[in-house]
């Protein structure tokens, strides 16, 4: 079947199996979007096909809209009881939502319909903590000596699988099957861009360039950018602000790569971003701060009220929010280089991230967040806030106070109950900021020491900081006199959590 655009198809000629097929066939390409409107077209003549029903709640999923996904999915399951699709897809739905009893429920359902089915195995790994009477690993196990799985299906079981020994405990055996895990995923990262784009953005975005964007930048209303590497507590930060009455968070959006997108092509320059800048026009910037603006705000928010973006990889974009908006307040996440380098590579990410899967990418790549986001930190006319992730885990209410203060807000103790904050977190942290803060991810690299040698090596080279909670207003050896390497064997001292500062 032709995979043109709905829009372009005869939708409306097509029987409704062939719409089903079709949405599926969308999603399996990665068109969520496209895929509703051929589940939407069955419903219109049949609302009550179950398929079609199914077919839109997924796509919606797909899309992170776990709220829009639970309705169709639940009138599906009516007639679909023992459908492991239905069951999965609102397992992972109603988490997403924070519903966790529900979605244990669902969990259990589509394990009892299938036993051993590998993409319920590893969305059910990351729903909680896992204790040896669980029986979860014998069950990844016994799933992964089954004939015919696909590279991702065997990637994704051995990735549950370092989970869940993590939790136990058993280290060692955790970092064996990580390593298989990741030495498993076909990555496509290239340090060489990596390095220009940093470079490039470094140079294009000076002091002086700041300045004169910022005056051109259109007056909002108030946005709240969110920022850090990715699993340095970003989906936290969003939590805690979420859960005053005065944020709304939208969280994870890749509307500011967007905006830089549109901004290329309205100027239709030949140069890429962010060189094209140069030519921004003040109606230009209005134009496209209104844009950003239609698409995060809601109707029914109070004027008072601040968004909420949160995005890790919005530090690449720290010189456009300078051009775009006026009033923006950013907040970085810093944690400890180690424990945030080994969270991402315990990670089987959605999509994205491929830098992730192998420990010299994710040095290069961290070396190269860390060498930016000190530069943002020196020329950046919109003020930067960071918070510790350490100091935030050590001393929740004071951490929590004087970033509140810091973006203009006033106190709210529900701020510190953020776990029982019911809103929608679609990221791989969101069964962990359903949880009271805890003191075990501090530190954690120290539980696979014996393994980091080449990494902690690579990041010696690069000059990250990693054998300290890191100050990132100390000057970067790279940038400033790329001198004498900083050797880890000079200071083995690693800062506890009751010395941050």
């Amino acid at each position: 079947m032709d995979l043109a655009m709905p829009s372009e198809l005869p939708i409306h000629r097509l029987a409704d199996g062939e719409r089903i097929r079709l949405g599926r066939m969308l999603r399996g390409r990665g068109r969520s979007r496209d895929a509703e409107h051929a589940f939407q077209a069955v419903l219109q003549s049949d609302a009550d096909n179950p398929y079609a029903l199914l077919g839109l709640g997924q796509a919606r999923l797909d899309q992170l809209d776990a709220d829009g996904a639970i309705g169709p999915i639940e009138k599906a399951a009516k007639r679909l009881r023992d459908c492991l699709d239905v069951h999965h897809s609102l397992a992972v739905a109603y988490g997403i939502c924070g519903d966790h009893e529900r979605s244990s429920w669902h969990f259990g359902q589509a394990l009892r319909i299938s036993p051993y089915d590998p993409a319920v195995i590893l969305d059910y790994s990351k729903s909680r903590r896992f204790s040896e009477h669980d029986g979860l690993l014998e069950r990844i196990d016994r799933s992964l000596r089954a004939t015919g799985l696909a590279r991702k299906q065997i990637t994704g079981l051995h990735f549950a699988a370092g989970k869940v020994l993590d939790d136990l405990g058993s280290y060692d055996n955790a970092w064996s099957r990580f390593r298989i895990a990741n030495e498993s995923v076909i990555g496509r990262f290239s340090v060489e861009w990596w390095e220009k784009v940093v470079h490039e953005s470094i140079a294009f975005f000076d002091a002086f360039k700041m300045e004169d964007l910022q005056a051109k930048a259109a007056s909002t209303p108030g946005i709240i950018f969110v920022f850090g590497s990715p699993r340095s507590g970003t989906t936290l930060i969003d939590q805690i602000l979420s859960s005053h009455p005065c944020v709304d968070g939208v969280g994870e959006k890749s509307t500011l790569s967007q905006v830089a997108a549109r901004m290329v092509k309205e100027l239709s320059s030949k140069e890429r971003f962010p060189q094209c800048m140069n030519r921004l026009t003040g109606m230009q910037v209005s134009e496209l701060a209104e844009w950003y603006c239609k698409q995060v705000f809601s109707n029914d928010m109070s004027l008072e009220c601040k968004v909420c973006d949160k995005t890790p990889s919005n530090f690449f974009y720290v010189g456009l929010i300078n051009a775009i908006f006026q009033n923006a307040s950013l907040v970085h996440c810093r944690r400890n280089a180690l424990d945030t380098i080994l969270s991402c590579y315990f990670t089987y990410f959605r999509s994205g991230q491929e830098y992730s899967y192998d420990l010299s990418d994710l040095a290069n790549y961290y070396a190269g967040y860390q060498r930016l986001t000190r530069h943002w930190e020196s020329v950046s006319a919109a003020k930067i806030y960071a918070v510790q992730y350490e100091k935030l885990v050590v001393d929740q209410e004071a951490v929590t106070s004087d970033l509140l203060q810091d973006l203009g807000l006033p106190w709210h103790a529900g701020c510190l109950s953020f776990h029982q904050t019911r809103r929608t977190v679609a990221t791989a942290s969101c069964w962990q900021v359903r949880q009271p803060l805890y003191h075990h991810s501090i530190d954690r690299w120290k539980n696979y020491e014996k393994f980091l040698d080449p990494l902690v090596d690579a990041l010696d080279r690069l000059g990250v900081h990693w054998d300290s909670y890191s100050r990132t207003d100390e000057p970067h050896p790279i940038d400033s006199a790329r001198s004498k390497r900083h050797g880890r064997h000079a200071n083995k001292r690693i800062t506890r959590g009751r010395d941050l500062g």
